[in-house]
């Protein structure tokens, strides 16, 4: 259009646009097949403790220990990749580029942002990515606020999250402030040395 119009450059934002938007399309179907994967794997793990308990129940009831049935064992989910839960959702947060991660974060619908929150709230304590975290929390609660806000149902999940939120960015405000206190003194020291 902008070569059409005449207008000089036009051809190279345009197609940096639709990069970013596919890009971000990408993105935000990497964060949902995240959120099915991690979701299926709850339904695996819940089918696997109710076997258990069958299988204990049958194991105490039964009076033949040689015809009972084998202990069910729970095979490793391996699209997770041998990680964690929470450590395969944040590599699949941290799989979208930083630039398009607000605009793959705005593609996902209401559902899967109420669900991501839910997965983040107890990584927030220790996972190391904070500034990752805090970015995605801040931005879904800034795009779907007013579904949050009518939604009652999300005060439950909000105020942990605040209030976790709260003492970890504070926690790691303190250690970088440490840090660079440390760098400073280390600096005078070299600094001291280097005059005598």
């Amino acid at each position: 259009e902008a070569l059409a119009l005449g207008i000089e450059g036009g051809g190279a934002e345009s197609t940096n646009a639709g990069r970013r938007t596919l890009e971000s399309v990408k993105g935000a179907e990497r964060v949902l097949e995240a959120l099915r994967v991690l979701e299926e794997d709850d339904d695996r793990q819940a089918e696997f403790e109710a076997a258990l308990k069958r299988w204990e129940e049958s194991a105490a009831s039964a009076s033949d220990k040689s015809l009972m049935p084998k202990q069910p064992v729970l095979v490793p989910n391996l699209l997770l990749l041998n990680l964690t839960p929470g450590a395969y959702l944040l590599k699949a947060l941290s799989s979208v580029r930083p630039a398009e991660l607000d605009q793959a974060l705005m593609l996902l619908p209401f559902e899967a942002a109420q669900k991501l929150l839910t997965r983040l709230l107890p990584l927030i304590d220790s996972a190391p990515p904070i500034e990752l975290m805090s970015r995605c929390v801040l931005f879904l609660l800034k795009v779907h606020h007013k579904q949050i806000v009518a939604n009652r149902s999300l005060l439950t999940l909000l105020h942990p999250l605040d209030a976790k939120l709260r003492r970890r960015v504070a926690r790691e405000r303190d250690m970088l402030g440490f840090n660079i206190a440390a760098l400073s003194f280390a600096k005078y020291i070299v600094e001291e040395r280097s005059e005598n």
